[in-house]
């Protein structure tokens, strides 16, 4: 992985090999060039005024490196947390302010709260260890954080998805305030991938993603599962005194096809969701819905000429 700073525009000051992953980075208006990731070595590269310099690190645990690049000087010089979670994987960071919050996965969901307003000195003010993996994260305002990701057990087995709402008011102490789960192992959201896929609006109390819920059932007098795709766009009424609730469902799939055990239809699949004033627009491959946001009742749907993508039928071993 190479970084540059943007900001560097055609003429790079200072530049970065790193050898490894980097889910998030993100530059500051002073220059400071901030990168999580879990990695094996890291080559520093100052500019051609100064001598050319090699660090290298054997650790295999997750880091958080901050790069500091000065554009206009000489000087490039780095400050690091290390070990903060010996062998998870790092799924998701939120910068705010001057806090940065970094959720690992192995077993369990550290979420860290990482102080960041002295970068040459960063330092871990507090963590928060509960089941499952936050793989976004999205900030409800200065003092609380959504996550959404996945629901584990205590020895990290996924289940279903998870919505959370975590207070980070007092730093060294996060807690998890209220959660949602959405159904079995298998259940998946674009929204995990793609935050574009996730709508949120803190003055209307909404919550909005897609979601392909998957329940398992066992077939009778068979050795194999089925199970049952329902395939929505989920709208949730989300605040701080109530909570994560479930308003509603919004579907594209036809009535018949969403009875069908182990079938996926990936043109009735949600891809985004945005609202105009109070009507909630859903989209798929195959259609755009209007419903109204106080009731979610229909108010309309344009039929779009898909791709003809044949559904799917799954059975579980």
């Amino acid at each position: 992985m190479r970084m540059t700073s943007p900001a560097a525009s055609r003429f790079c000051r200072c530049s970065t090999t790193v050898d490894g992953e980097s889910p998030v980075s993100r530059e500051s208006s002073d220059g400071i060039f901030f990168c999580f990731a879990r990695l094996w070595s890291i080559f520093i590269r100052v500019p051609a005024e100064t001598a050319f310099k090699v660090v290298r690190s054997s650790s295999i645990f997750d880091h958080l490196y901050y790069l500091f690049l000065f554009l206009t000087g000489s000087k490039s010089f780095r400050a690091k947390l290390e070990d903060l979670a010996s062998g998870e994987r790092i799924y998701s960071v939120r910068f705010l302010g001057d806090k940065a919050y970094m959720v690992t996965f192995r077993q369990t969901d550290p979420l860290f709260v990482i102080d960041l307003s002295a970068p040459e000195n960063p330092k871990v003010l507090g963590y928060l260890k509960i089941p499952g993996v936050s793989d976004y994260l999205h900030p409800y305002d200065e003092t609380h954080i959504i996550g959404l990701g996945r629901d584990a057990t205590e020895e990290g087995r996924i289940r279903g998805m998870k919505l959370a709402i975590f207070d980070v008011s007092d730093f060294s102490n996060p807690k998890e305030i209220s959660k949602y789960i959405i159904g079995e192992q298998g259940t998946y959201s674009e929204a995990l991938s793609d935050h574009k896929a996730f709508l949120f609006s803190k003055e209307k109390n909404l919550l909005v993603i897609p979601v392909s819920e998957y329940r398992p059932i066992k077939a009778a007098g068979q050795d194999y599962w089925q199970g049952k795709y329902e395939q929505a766009a989920y709208v949730f009424n989300i605040d701080l005194t109530n909570g994560i609730s479930l308003k509603g469902k919004i579907t594209h799939q036809n009535a018949t096809d969403s009875k069908n055990e182990n079938y996926y239809d990936y043109n009735s699949q949600i891809k985004r969701s945005l609202y105009i004033d109070n009507v909630l627009y859903t989209i798929s491959q195959k259609m755009i819905k209007m419903n109204a946001l106080d009731n979610l009742d229909e108010i309309n749907k344009v039929e779009l000429p898909a791709e003809n993508i044949e559904p799917r039928v799954y059975a579980m071993e």
